[in-house]
């Protein structure tokens, strides 16, 4: 398999959990 591209799928992962955990915590702590 092409490693950059497991990073990027890495990568993309990441970003949207992080999103959701900024937004989470943007909802909770108002």
């Amino acid at each position: 398999m092409n490693y950059n591209y497991i990073r990027l799928k890495y990568l993309s992962t990441l970003q949207y959990i992080f999103r959701l955990i900024y937004v989470f915590w943007a909802l909770t702590s108002t």
